[in-house]
């Protein structure tokens, strides 16, 4: 088993009360589709703290290990429902894009971005690179490879939640993704 163990304190509303339950699926950090397994101490740990076991849907040996109390680091969230994710994405031609013509201050808005957790920030990024590419093969010019390495992040946390929310594979959730940014 492949362990990696992340430290991640979030806030409870509650003394003591855990904000996600086993079996919700949650967005951690910037990308990784998580299950929640279970909630408890692992064995390879002394003392009473909690963890939420994680387990990426992507990778089925990884275990996440992630603290239940004191949020600072980490983001964790819900994926999105069903319904948003329909708003957002019948909205992706009137979204605003993201793409800033300054590279550094574009790679520190992107770097931004993707640690957000944000899916609308993401959908942004994702249209903004997306159009500069398209642009750019009309004057037969690639992608930047920063560009590039940003596009394949942003679409892999986007198509990562897409798939899970609406219980369908990578390939069709690229091409809902797709889609929707070419009605625009």
């Amino acid at each position: 088993m492949n362990l990696r163990i992340f430290k991640w304190l979030h806030r409870t509303g509650k003394q003591g009360e855990k904000l996600y339950r086993v079996n919700d699926v949650v967005v951690y950090g910037c990308s990784e589709v998580c299950s929640v397994m279970r909630i408890g101490t692992p064995d390879f740990l002394d003392g009473g703290t909690e963890y939420y076991y994680l387990q990426p849907l992507c990778c089925k040996g990884t275990t996440l290990y992630v603290k239940t109390e004191n949020p600072k680091k980490r983001i964790v969230r819900k994926i999105m429902s069903g319904p948003n994710a329909e708003k957002l994405l019948a909205g992706i031609p009137k979204l605003k894009s993201l793409y800033n013509e300054d590279e550094r201050q574009r790679q520190k808005e992107y770097a931004e971005v993707l640690h957000s957790c944000e899916f609308e920030k993401w959908l942004q990024m994702w249209k903004g690179i997306k159009e500069e590419k398209r642009r750019r093969l009309a004057h037969v010019k690639k992608l930047g490879i920063s560009d590039e390495q940003n596009l394949k992040k942003v679409e892999a946390s986007l198509l990562a939640e897409t798939a899970e929310i609406f219980q369908i594979s990578l390939e069709q959730a690229e091409d809902r993704l797709n889609g929707a940014l070419i009605e625009g």
